[in-house]
């Protein structure tokens, strides 16, 4: 499946939920040719928010993939810092749960 800007988005079909970081310098439009994915679509032209969106989002047992052409402010690490502490901070909660996926 192509969108207007010519993005294959076939890859995406099978996703939940898709988190884009578009940057102030992105030379297309992010939120239109992500558009055919409707409400599973986040686009944030802020690193901080985006990372803090994926982390709320995830759930144990999720499997997050990160796509990237490049240098992409250290979103890798910024990402398994959050996703760690939202888990040691549940399980000091007492709030750890167990889901499972088809």
């Amino acid at each position: 499946m192509l969108d207007r800007a010519g993005l294959r988005l076939s890859f995406l079909s099978g996703a939940d939920l898709v988190f884009v970081y578009a940057r102030s310098d992105l030379s297309w439009d992010a939120h239109g040719a992500l558009a055919p994915l409707g409400q599973r679509v986040h686009v944030h032209d802020d690193l901080s928010a985006l990372v803090a969106d994926v982390a709320a989002e995830a759930q144990p047992g999720d499997a997050v993939v990160v796509v990237s052409n490049g240098d992409f402010g250290g979103v890798h690490n910024k990402l398994l810092t959050a996703l760690r502490y939202r888990r040691d901070h549940r399980r000091r909660r007492g709030h750890a749960r167990t889901t499972g996926c088809a």
